[in-house]
């Protein structure tokens, strides 16, 4: 650099001391650049690299908020279905039938966490007259993590415990998971996983039962309907024997009536 600085002043005529400084300060003045340079590249480096890596924090928060992690299916006869992310927010909510699309299209439960989505639609179903006394309160789990499953029963079945209780309502209430296969299936019918799960029950001892046939009727109607399917069945064993104690509600031999027979994973 001292080489070229001073062949550029060689064809200069001025005194050798002045051409020395001059060239002196030209040398430190770009040395100050160069430095200067230096520390306006580093900080310019992390920035960019900072926002790069909120970028990528900032997608895969997105990707992971929207990410569906578990389906709260709640069937009175309204028959609606919650798509929750992780931080049990709801995501989506699904109708399976005319009753539940006008109870969503009133109701705001999208961002809700499953709590007070589950208060608002249990308020929603008192306020349509569906907690009558006969009413069944049917709520189905489906979630990769059985841990959460447990959790999100307990909780579940706890609120609408407490719910029907503030309400003086006489509602019978069942909770219980299901695998991703029934759940799977019975979305392919569009309905809950208890109804198909009722349905199926039924058609075992009614081999005229459809889920076309059915798919319009409570899960109380179709069990009630199983349950006349078997003591019809009953009767014929015993020899139409007029004595035989009729079975319960809940059934024999078929799980537990309340379709629990067919992909539940747990107990009430």
């Amino acid at each position: 650099m001292k080489d070229r600085i001073q062949s550029a002043f060689a064809e200069i005529h001025a005194d050798g001391a002045l051409i020395d400084s001059t060239a002196a300060y030209l040398r430190r003045e770009l040395e100050k650049r160069g430095h200067k340079n230096k520390r306006f590249v580093i900080p310019k480096l992390a920035g960019a690299f900072a926002a790069v890596a909120g970028l990528v924090i900032g997608i895969f928060a997105y990707t992971l908020y929207f990410t569906a992690d578990a389906y709260v299916s709640i069937d009175v006869n309204p028959s609606i279905e919650l798509t929750l992310n992780r931080f049990d927010k709801v995501i989506a909510a699904h109708a399976f039938n005319g009753d539940g699309e006008r109870i969503l299209n009133a109701s705001s439960l999208r961002w809700k966490s499953y709590d007070e989505a589950a208060g608002l639609l249990m308020s929603a179903f008192e306020d349509d007259g569906y907690l009558v006394k006969d009413a069944l309160v049917s709520v189905t789990i489906q979630a990769e993590n059985s841990d959460r499953e447990r959790l999100l029963c307990s909780a579940l079945r706890r609120l609408i415990n407490d719910r029907i209780l503030s309400m003086q309502a006489t509602a019978e209430v069942e909770v219980f998971p299901v695998t991703a296969e029934v759940w799977q299936d019975a979305r392919g019918c569009h309905m809950s996983p208890a109804k198909y799960l009722a349905i199926q029950e039924l058609m075992e001892v009614d081999e005229e039962a459809t889920i076309e046939a059915y798919s319009g009727s409570t899960i109380r109607q179709i069990r009630r309907r199983a349950q006349e399917c078997r003591g019809a069945h009953n009767s014929e064993s015993n020899g139409g024997n007029s004595e035989a104690s009729p079975p319960s509600e809940h059934g024999q031999g078929h799980g537990n009536g309340n379709g629990h027979g067919h992909g539940y994973r747990g107990g009430r």
